[in-house]
């Protein structure tokens, strides 16, 4: 077909038969004059202004909706392009970009393999020094075979491994060891690492994980298995994808993936990282996540390895965030119950500690200092005052939850400043979920 005619651009057109399936459709426009230039397109907005019907038991489709008016104007952005070779702006639900068409591959039809951010992820991977995946560990992909056995599947990836794993009527051809790191092949980023030795005489992997082994001391364990997971990674797995129901990343691409070769830093952090994430040291799981915030990190000035790091405890922030909520959830049914029985003193105590809590943590992980350890930290007024930026225009409810909390003092009770009853306590608790909303810490 690519003999007679010539690809003008290929645009994202989304799932244009969900429910019925989830394929994203791919327009690939054929012309009989080459140009210059070839178009691409990603949509991620609303394909129709409402759902598209099918009967379930025919598996027949109803009368197609409307399309929504962001896909129209996503088509007329199309036809525009075709008309007059010009790439249209970018707005919330598209974007637009072209390349030269002597560096098209008509073995690559997927848009994201010619994505700039793609193409720029990979030239600063190899502006530093790399290697291929292969160069520092072997990479299997695991086949089944007839015998039975343990078979490790994502369900069971927890730390330290489980020791009642079922057996299978069929395992796999690769025996798991100590320091191999399995990873999806199909979407690539659920991955686990074996850290310690097999609580069984042989376990295999899942035929859905590709096996990586680690085979030089350039890199560990740690680092692979979070570099595998991190930003870049994905964005170059991304880019090399194949499929379109399953998105997956094949053996020989993999073995090709360029390994960032880290910094003596890079490495041992990484191993810090993954055991204070991962590993059971029997300390408070908060107190693990503020002692890697907190510590005063070696970063590289390498840019792929800096913002490894930097990504990584991001992530330690985000798994911080959902921990505090979770805790966090607990306090509001206190509170709830409190305000159920008239206890309402005792409403603003807790919602004044909690909000207290929360933004002393906060200026901790700004200053990098540990607040909660030392013997005198800032009065609540000077940490509000301190976060005044960060807390944006939630700074007007953190004033009041602490001027509400100061009712409960005696010498104020005795003045009756301010009558304590149930409505001005549901204003408070509607306060605090602001600023905990601010924060990235979500109560209900």
């Amino acid at each position: 077909m690519f003999d007679k005619w010539n690809v003008g651009g290929i645009f994202d057109i989304g799932s244009l038969f969900e429910p019925a399936t989830a394929i994203r459709f791919s327009l690939v426009l054929l012309i009989k004059q080459s140009r210059s230039r070839i178009y691409f397109g990603s949509f991620s907005g609303k394909l129709f202004s409402s759902i598209v019907k099918q009967n379930i038991k025919s598996g027949e489709f109803g009368e197609m909706p409307r399309m929504s008016p962001e896909f129209e104007s996503y088509l007329k952005s199309i036809e525009l392009i075709l008309a007059e070779g010009q790439t249209p702006d970018a707005t919330d639900f598209c974007r637009f970009f072209s390349v030269e068409s002597k560096i098209f591959n008509k073995d690559h039809l997927n848009i994201e393999y010619y994505d700039p951010e793609l193409i720029e992820n990979e030239e600063l991977i190899k502006s530093e020094k790399w290697v291929s995946l292969s160069s520092v560990a072997e990479v299997f992909l695991p086949r089944s075979t007839q015998n039975s056995g343990h078979n490790l599947y994502s369900k069971y990836f927890s730390y330290p491994l489980p020791n009642n794993i079922p057996m299978s009527d069929k395992i796999t051809n690769i025996v798991l060891q100590k320091g191999d790191i399995l990873i999806a092949s199909i979407g690539f980023q659920k991955a686990y690492l074996i850290h310690d030795v097999p609580p069984y005489k042989e376990l295999h992997p899942s035929p859905t994980f590709f096996v990586i082994r680690p085979k030089s001391d350039a890199v560990t364990p740690y680092y692979l298995f979070l570099y595998l997971q991190s930003d870049t990674a994905r964005k170059y797995a991304e880019r090399y994808k194949k499929g379109v129901i399953f998105q997956r990343i094949n053996l020989s691409d993999l073995r090709d993936f360029p390994i960032v070769l880290p910094d003596l830093a890079t490495q041992e952090y990484s191993q810090v990282i993954f055991e204070k994430m991962f590993l059971n040291s029997g300390k408070n799981q908060l107190d693990l996540f503020n002692d890697l915030l907190f510590s005063k990190i070696e970063i590289s000035e390498k840019q792929v390895q800096r913002e490894f790091v930097l990504e990584e405890l991001e992530t330690v922030r985000l798994h911080k965030r959902d921990l505090i909520s979770s805790l966090l959830k607990d306090d509001f049914t206190e509170i709830n119950q409190c305000l159920n029985v008239n206890a309402y003193k005792s409403v603003l105590i807790l919602c004044g500690s909690i909000l207290e809590a929360i933004l002393l943590d906060w200026l901790s992980e700004i200053e990098q200092r540990n607040y909660f350890e030392e013997e005198k930290d800032p009065n609540l007024s000077e940490v509000i005052k301190r976060l005044q930026a960060q807390l944006g225009e939630a700074k007007d409810e953190a004033v009041r939850i602490k001027d509400k909390r100061n009712l409960v003092h005696p010498r104020r009770l005795l003045r009756n400043l301010e009558k304590i009853d149930k409505k001005l306590c549901a204003n408070v608790i509607s306060d605090l979920r602001v600023v905990l909303h601010r924060r990235g810490v979500e109560t209900s």
